[in-house]
C-alpha cells in the first residue's frame, strides 16, 4: 500500500474534524482528542476510534514483516506458486485463486 493511499483510506471526511486531525499531527501530537464529536454520534466517533488505533497496529506490523521477512523471500518461487498452470506469467484469476487458498 503506498502512502497515498494509505492517506485516503484514513482520511477524515468531515472537513473540520479531518483539518483537526492534519494540524494534531503537524502538531507531532499523537492521536486525537476522543471528546470531541465533530457532528459525529458517539458510537460512529468511539469506532473511527478503534478503527484508527487498528489501522496503525497492523500497519506497524505489516512494516515488520516488510522489514525482516522481505529478505527471505525467493520472487521467482513465489510466482511460480501462483503461475499454477506454468504459462510463465501470472493472470488475475491466479492471484485470486493463490489468496482465496491461504
Amino acid at each position: 500500500m503506498r502512502y497515498t493511499d494509505y492517506l485516503q483510506l484514513i482520511k477524515p471526511r468531515n472537513q473540520d474534524f479531518s483539518e483537526y486531525v492534519n494540524r494534531k499531527m503537524h502538531d507531532s501530537d499523537i492521536g486525537y482528542d476522543m471528546s470531541l464529536s465533530f457532528g459525529m454520534k458517539d458510537a460512529t466517533r468511539v469506532k473511527f476510534g478503534r478503527l484508527f488505533k487498528d489501522m496503525v497496529k497492523l500497519e506497524n506490523e505489516l512494516e515488520m514483516q516488510r522489514k525482516y521477512k522481505i529478505s527471505q523471500l525467493n520472487v521467482s518461487e513465489l510466482f511460480r506458486l501462483i503461475d499454477t498452470e506454468m504459462k510463465g506469467f501470472c493472470t488475475l484469476h491466479d492471484y485470486n485463486q493463490f489468496f482465496y487458498n491461504l
